[in-house]
């Protein structure tokens, strides 16, 4: 029988601003971030954030509205404006703080503001925020006993399968990641989950502060398991090369990335011997397109799997050996069951171990009727080094099509035929993937996103499927015209 126990601790009845502000003043130099700064001559540096300073705009506003009984909204700059408007009237938002050093979402909201009504507040810089002078304090007299459900911040689905939906994220729900540095205080006898091995670790994190993984490291997972994060400037968009660039600074200790930036990276020589420097790396937001870049990736750094959902934060997984880099075993502490909508395949004789493979409503409907998961035909046109992404698609349709984006896209129809030729191979080798004849694809029913064009993305970088295949509509449907 389960054993539940419950350790004391001195923090214990605190909430994360009082954590914070308690370690501020027993540990002032203590790091709390690092920032990434790009300058044309310099190149990449740093700027190191400590305790007793205050953080970056998107971690400070968070726990800052709070101490003012605010609540607030990290809204993702990747959604539509029909989208936006929709969260902003759902969690009842009438103020909008923009940030002044941004002029390209500024506009952007500027647009949303005229159409719904609200109040623009400009918010200063980073430069603003990690200043040196004394600033007011706010104690926060909350606690875990008198407010559990205390709001700490309104984050968002992806939208993925449709208009995205406000989540709360509630400070006593934040405590709970305490008990994972220690299982067997909470479950008598419990295995020790993966944090083990990435607490104490100064992390490259380049997940936005509106995704679940980049806020909950810069603010909570950092302060509980002092997993400290090397934030990436909002200005700068996240390539293989930059993350290549971050990697060889000394303070960098490890990495959370998406498949699909270490999937590009495994493709450049330099970039994958540039992981053999860190003591671990993460992947979390989709599966890998394959085992063979999975493993290659492994050949040369420790890497393992981060799973959760935005309704439900990050769950816990049992730390495993790397020959299993690839599966999931969930930890008892999760506590609960509820269905995710997510494709898993067992461990053929592992029992307990689960791969992800990727969500429910990636499956095609053919017209006539013949399911088809395209998940492992993507995976191997994906091999090819120069394909970036690719999609299966032809649900409605009779037979289906490849939509592909390519490193360099093609720039006329002598190109294209050209690519499509130097593709061809692989595309063979997807095809004898499936056993369906409608799930083949011809030569004539590929084509190519564009430089001005490429495939839409969520925060975490994946591919978002049902909005790209709606972006790319007409050029589809003319596939079958």
């Amino acid at each position: 029988m389960t054993t539940f126990l419950g350790p004391p601790n001195e923090e214990a009845n605190m909430l994360l601003p009082a954590v914070i502000d308690n370690r501020a003043r027993l540990e002032p130099d203590r790091l709390f971030c690092v920032l990434i700064n790009l300058d044309k001559e310099a190149g990449v540096t740093t700027s190191r954030c400590h305790a007793a300073t205050t953080p970056t705009q998107s971690t400070n506003v968070p726990g800052g509205l709070k101490r003012l009984s605010k609540r607030v909204l990290l809204m993702s700059v990747k959604i539509s404006d029909e989208a936006q408007l929709k969260l902003l009237e759902t969690t009842e938002c009438r103020v909008l703080l923009v940030a002044t050093n941004l002029p390209a979402i500024s506009t952007s909201f500027n647009r949303l503001s005229l159409q719904g009504n609200l109040r623009i507040i400009p918010f200063e810089g980073v430069e603003h925020w990690i200043g040196q002078s004394k600033v007011p304090e706010y104690p926060f007299l909350a606690t875990l006993e008198s407010e559990p459900n205390r709001p700490f911040a309104i984050l968002h689905t992806s939208g993925s399968t449709g208009i995205p939906e406000p989540i709360v994220y509630t400070f006593g729900a934040l405590t709970t990641y305490r008990t994972w540095l220690d299982p067997e205080a909470t479950i008598s006898g419990e295995q020790r989950v993966t944090v083990d091995r990435w607490k104490n670790k100064v992390h490259y994190v380049p997940f936005p502060t509106s995704h679940m993984t980049g806020l909950l490291i810069a603010t909570a997972l950092n302060v509980y398991w002092n997993m400290t994060p090397i934030l990436g400037s909002s200005a700068l968009f996240t390539t293989p090369a930059l993350v290549a660039t971050i990697h060889k600074l000394d303070i960098c200790d490890a990495s959370i990335l998406p498949p699909s930036l270490l999937e590009a990276m495994a493709k450049n020589p330099e970039y994958l011997e540039g992981l053999r420097k860190l003591d671990h790396v993460i992947w979390c937001g989709s599966a890998f397109s394959s085992s063979i870049i999975s493993n290659k990736i492994s050949s040369v750094v420790p890497i393992y799997a981060a799973y959760g959902t935005t309704e439900a934060g990050p769950l816990p997984l049992v730390l495993k050996d790397q020959e299993y880099h690839e599966y999931m075993t969930f930890s008892p502490l999760v506590g609960a069951q509820w269905p995710t909508k997510d494709l898993m395949s067992k461990h053929p004789t592992k029992e307990g171990m689960w791969k992800y493979r990727g969500r429910t409503d990636d499956i095609i409907v053919l017209l006539n009727g013949v399911n088809i998961n395209p998940l492992l035909m993507e995976g191997i046109l994906m091999s090819h080094p120069k394909v970036v992404a690719a999609l299966l698609t032809g649900t409605g349709k009779v037979k289906a099509a490849w939509l592909i984006e390519v490193v360099h896209p093609p720039q006329n129809e002598e190109e294209t035929t050209s690519l499509v030729e130097e593709l061809w191979p692989t595309v063979e080798k997807a095809n004898d993937a499936t056993y369906r004849t409608e799930g083949k694809v011809s030569k004539d029913n590929i084509i190519f996103t564009s430089k001005d064009k490429p495939m839409l993305r969520a925060g975490k970088g994946s591919v978002q499927r049902k909005f790209t295949l709606v972006e790319f509509r007409l050029e589809l449907d003319a596939l079958y015209e």
